[in-house]
């Protein structure tokens, strides 16, 4: 009777630490996701500045006069928005940056759907003339946006990271990494294998 309960008691004890340990990975994992998809996606801007300020314009929601400042601004704050996530400095505000970064960009492509305009660049990473609008890159946006959500959801708790010795943070950060690297070279063979023959 006695062993009986000592299992129980053992076994409950055990589901909460596996609870905890994957709570605790699953914060790191989160942040780390959003913050690189929002680095890369700034880098990559940045390194063809003038090309994105073409994309912007293209898109045609904004008044001329303000196209050259946001243009220049949004890849600025994308990276900026992912360093504070990815070191862990004030979390909650900049993944409710990051849900309004997400929302922004889904739904200007989604009213460029809307209006026919779908031969576009979309100027997501790299500001290439073959990345065209579709409803998938809504969908995508709109789960990086519930991502960026749960971060802020489950901010509360990120004073818990700390207790993750460093080995695991760092490879929770590097599944993270591997996951999205592995989404963009999938996403890349795609594009590759749609193109016409003799297609550059």
């Amino acid at each position: 009777m006695m062993q009986a309960r000592y299992d129980e008691g053992e076994s409950k004890r055990m589901e909460s630490f596996v609870r905890l340990i994957t709570q605790e990975h699953a914060i790191v994992f989160a942040r780390t996701f959003v913050g690189l998809v929002l680095l890369a996606a700034g880098v990559a801007k940045l390194s063809k500045l003038g090309d994105f300020v073409g994309v912007v314009r293209n898109y045609r929601l904004l008044p001329e006069i303000t196209v050259p400042f946001v243009g220049r601004a949004l890849p600025a704050v994308e990276a900026i928005v992912a360093i504070g996530l990815l070191f862990g400095i004030l979390v909650g505000w900049l993944a409710l940056a990051a849900v309004g970064l997400f929302l922004l960009f889904g739904s200007a492509v989604a009213i460029n759907l809307l209006r026919g305009r779908r031969d576009i660049s979309c100027g997501c990473f790299w500001p290439q003339p073959n990345h065209h609008l579709t409803w998938g890159l809504v969908t995508r946006n709109a789960g990086l946006a519930g991502l960026a959500v749960s971060v802020w959801l489950i901010e509360p708790l990120v004073d818990r990271v700390g207790q993750l010795p460093i080995v695991e943070t760092v490879a929770t950060m590097f599944i993270a990494g591997a996951v999205l690297a592995s989404l963009l070279l999938w996403g890349m063979i795609i594009r590759l294998w749609g193109q016409p023959e003799g297609a550059q």
